[in-house]
């Protein structure tokens, strides 16, 4: 293995090594139970409600021995959605932009790619398996609908692990925007593939 190489590697295992710390999952009680009837009811229709947001959060994405990592801002509208993905090592910046069933991704060196579906676009285009349909909903800690899941969650009836999809997802933190808490930390697992979400800021009048 050449210096360079070996130099990158080291310097790519560093910088995950201390985004992973700083998602570090909060310790919680063992409980396995749904989230509490009446809260989760309350919750599930005021998130479901909410389809405005600007928010911006520091990604990684870990798939076996490799990794990348990254900053993310995500626009959404009732009518479509724009992502800014930043910082990829080689890739530079990756701008998706989905509205009624059209996807359109655009590389840093002008490559520009369309599609019916994000996921499949993004993966193509980038080799980044990130679940974007899914995290649609988890960003606001709701499942995907239609597509049956095993729930767990607390007293205030928000969602603290959700497997969906073949996917195991684990909301280890939430914060307080406006009348309600949203989803702060976030971590996706499928197989040997696992994507972590650390949100800054929500901003819902966007």
């Amino acid at each position: 293995m050449n210096t360079m190489v070996q130099a990158r590697r080291i310097l790519l295992t560093g910088l995950l090594g201390t985004f992973l710390g700083a998602c570090t999952s909060l310790p919680r009680g063992s409980s396995n139970q749904p989230p509490a009837a009446a809260p989760w009811a309350a919750r599930q229709e005021l998130l479901g409600d909410l389809q405005r947001w600007d928010l911006s959060a520091r990604i990684s994405v870990v798939h076996g021995d490799e990794g990348w990592h990254g900053s993310v801002r995500w626009r959404q509208t009732p009518t479509g959605y724009s992502i800014d993905m930043v910082g990829p090592l080689g890739q530079g910046r990756i701008a998706i932009d989905g509205s009624r069933g059209r996807v359109e991704l655009l590389t840093a060196d002008g490559r520009q790619l369309t599609a019916t579906d994000a996921d499949a676009l993004l993966a193509e285009a980038t080799g980044l398996a990130v679940p974007i349909s899914g995290l649609f909903y988890w960003i606001r800690g709701l499942p995907a609908p239609e597509i049956p899941g095993d729930l767990v969650g607390d007293e205030q009836g928000r969602l603290t692990r959700l497997r969906q999809g073949g996917w195991s997802i684990d909301f280890a933190r939430y914060t307080q925007i406006q009348n309600l808490q949203l989803p702060a930390r976030i971590t996706a697992q499928q197989d040997d593939l696992e994507v972590r979400l650390a949100i800054n800021s929500w901003d819902l009048a966007a």
